[in-house]
């Protein structure tokens, strides 16, 4: 769901930087948003990454319902 979302914020990059370009103008706030969007992305990939390799450890400062398949109850 992560990578789904950043990829669609990527795309969305992709195609703002491309109309800037073809009209002639330089990146507007969309394409700073999208670009944002996917920093965002990036970054809770990492974390949730991180989250799942600690409770997989088990250590006890990670987070509790990060494994696939597992639900919180």
């Amino acid at each position: 769901m992560i990578v789904g979302g950043m990829l669609l914020w990527a795309a969305a990059a992709g195609i703002a930087l491309l109309v800037a370009v073809l009209n002639g103008n330089p990146p507007g706030e969309l394409f700073w948003t999208c670009v944002a969007g996917t920093g965002v992305g990036l970054l809770g990939a990492l974390l949730f990454t991180a989250q799942r390799a600690a409770a997989r450890r088990g250590d006890r400062s990670a987070q509790r319902g990060v494994e696939p398949g597992r639900r919180l109850s």
